[in-house]
């Protein structure tokens, strides 16, 4: 239903004048509003389902890496380190258990940002956030399910025992930390995120364009264009962080290639692999959401054409 002003004419700030000579109404705010909430809704479990499909496959090849490779991965772990010539560039390896996991806790307050270290003294909000989220990283290093190199002290942590396979991966990062196209990579990676969450925002609040609707100044014509490419920009923002953790695999696997077995190599690069393809899945499920995002925003409010 058109809306209308008091004296009853159509209310020109809500119609759409097209060039193909149409005339369409703008969506209202309810309509807005709920095709924004139910396309958030809809990309949340879209994205978290994609992503989970990786994460199967990693679990799957996780679970084949036996006692004996890991314990093969321990018994190198050390040597590597100091052959690689990483040990005598800084970079330390702490073996985190259940014993010790406030040591990792000790690790990850050292490494934050200036910036963050002063919010988390003047919010306690953003600190209460912050240490749910540390408590979390270290459950899952001292369980043997996560692994970190925190590239500001080149620490890697880690559970010898139960995950020493991740090591070398983590060995991989210390190298790109030490190279000027890791660094590189590492310094697109806070932009590119904050640009995925332009993109999914626009996505989210931008109206579709009526058919024959042309965009009017840069904002709207920029606005339109992230709408109309949001899957590939999206995905674009995830090439630093897919390039950072390949290149770190790859760095990881010429540490041990003259070092490990024939098999227990071969294991390795196929472990470091699927641990990849959990950051393609994240990739394509951003991708995949956000296009959905969009079309299911769109498809609740969309403007709606004025018959002659």
């Amino acid at each position: 239903m058109t809306s209308l002003n008091a004296d009853g004419s159509a209310n020109k700030n809500n119609i759409i004048m097209t060039a193909n000579g149409k005339k369409y109404e703008k969506p209202g705010l309810a309509k807005t509003a709920l095709g924004i909430v139910a396309a958030n809704v809809a990309a949340g479990m879209i994205m978290d389902g994609t992503g989970k499909l990786g994460n199967l496959y990693f679990k799957k090849i996780n679970a084949s890496v036996t006692d004996a490779q890991q314990q093969a991965y321990k018994n190198v772990v050390d040597d590597v380190l100091i052959k690689s010539g990483l040990a005598q560039k800084g970079v330390t390896l702490v073996d985190i258990t259940e014993e010790n996991k406030d040591t990792f806790k000790k690790i990850v307050y050292e490494d934050i940002s200036p910036n963050l270290k002063r919010s988390l003294k003047e919010q306690p909000y953003v600190k209460e956030i912050f240490d749910k989220k540390v408590e979390k990283m270290t459950s899952m290093v001292a369980k043997g399910k996560q692994a970190y190199h925190f590239k500001s002290n080149n620490v890697i942590t880690i559970n010898k025992d139960k995950l020493s396979v991740a090591a070398f991966h983590e060995m991989g990062h210390a190298v790109n930390n030490f190279s000027k196209y890791g660094r590189m990579l590492n310094s697109l990676k806070g932009p590119a995120s904050s640009l995925a969450s332009l993109v999914l925002l626009t996505a989210l609040f931008k109206r579709k364009k009526a058919d024959g609707e042309k965009p009017e100044g840069w904002f709207d014509k920029t606005t339109t264009f992230i709408k109309n490419n949001c899957a590939t920009l999206m995905f674009a923002t995830q090439i630093p962080k897919l390039l950072d953790e390949g290149l770190a695999s790859i760095h990881g696997a010429k540490l041990t290639k003259n070092v490990l077995s024939p098999d227990n190599f071969k294991m390795l690069k196929k472990f470091q692999f699927s641990a990849w393809s959990t950051y393609l899945a994240t990739a394509v499920a951003l991708s995949v959401g956000t296009v959905a995002a969009s079309k299911i925003r769109d498809y609740i409010a969309k403007p709606e054409e004025i018959k002659q």
